[in-house]
């Protein structure tokens, strides 16, 4: 083989070389970023629960990729290869319920009487009696903070299983009262 032979082959696999390294710094082979989203809920009694969190949102920082949590809290991540920190959020919720009463407790009942006397011989009178029936719409209100986890390096084809996030979580609750008025009409027609 000749030196200019050897030469151009060097140069070749020098391309070669270059090209590959430069392929992969372009477009290195993804990594990926798991982990659970938490809450822990305090009441108003002051007790504590920790449970799996549906509808978090997750992203990287510095921002690269974001998602959603499953309904088991669950999260999976896309990333290129470097350092990243996961921030998660939930925006308030506020979960209602119908609490009825005792349909028969009635708070108040308010009767409306009108004598018409249509002649001499006829009285007719109408009564119309309201009552007042009460129902409790509940709404609790569970307000969420964010969190930021500590940093984790990925690699090319890694995945990272982030530690649980947990977001603290305060819960209220607002009652109002609903009032259903049950009208029953009595016509007495008298001789």
């Amino acid at each position: 083989m000749n030196r200019a032979s050897l030469m151009l082959t060097l140069l070749g696999f020098s391309i070669l070389l270059i090209y590959t390294a430069c392929d992969k710094i372009e477009n290195p082979s993804p990594g990926y970023i798991t982990g659970v989203v938490k809450a822990a809920v305090v009441d108003t009694s002051g007790d504590t629960t920790v449970a799996p969190l549906p509808g978090a949102s997750v992203r990287t920082i510095p921002y690269h990729a974001s998602a959603v949590t499953d309904s088991l809290g669950e999260y999976t991540l896309e990333v290129f290869p470097r350092t990243y920190q996961v921030y998660a959020k939930h925006d308030p919720t506020e979960l209602d319920t119908m609490i009825d009463l005792d349909p028969d407790s009635v708070l108040s009942t308010i009767a409306y009487i009108d004598t018409v006397v249509n002649d001499s011989d006829t009285l007719i009178i109408t009564t119309t009696v309201d009552s007042l029936l009460d129902s409790i719409y509940h709404v609790e209100t569970v307000t969420y903070d964010s969190t930021i986890s500590d940093e984790y390096d990925v690699q090319e084809g890694q995945t990272v299983t982030v530690p649980d996030l947990v977001l603290p979580a305060q819960l209220s609750y607002a009652d109002s009262l609903i009032i259903k008025i049950d009208t029953v009409s009595v016509d007495t027609t008298r001789p």
